[in-house]
């Protein structure tokens, strides 16, 4: 999975940015086994709050984590725990109204 920053740029030292792929690299497991998907983060900066905002397409929904922290890298990962909260009930809620084992034949 690709994440797209916008906002004020910054780089992430190599081992956080080696955290941050392989947070994505499982987040993208879970949506789908094939396809590259592709997600935006828009950070914003007041005084000293990083506010962040990561934004994916799956399941025809749009979703949306939001975090903020002192640090940049904090905010990031708290935006991905909420993402991944709302992957992981879009699936469990897919899975549950798509795939019925004793449904009616209609």
């Amino acid at each position: 999975m690709k994440l797209t920053f916008t906002g004020s740029p910054r780089n992430f030292p190599p081992r956080q940015q080696e955290k941050l792929e392989a947070r994505l690299k499982k987040l993208s497991k879970t949506i789908e086994q094939h396809g590259e998907r592709e997600g935006r983060a828009i950070v914003t900066q007041e005084r000293h709050l990083n506010r962040v905002e990561v934004t994916l397409n799956a399941f025809d929904h749009a979703l949306v984590g939001h975090g903020e922290a002192r640090d940049l890298f904090t905010a990031v990962n708290d935006a991905l725990d909420k993402l991944e909260k709302q992957i992981l009930k879009m699936r469990a809620r897919w899975r549950t109204t798509k795939r019925h084992k004793d449904a009616p034949q209609r």
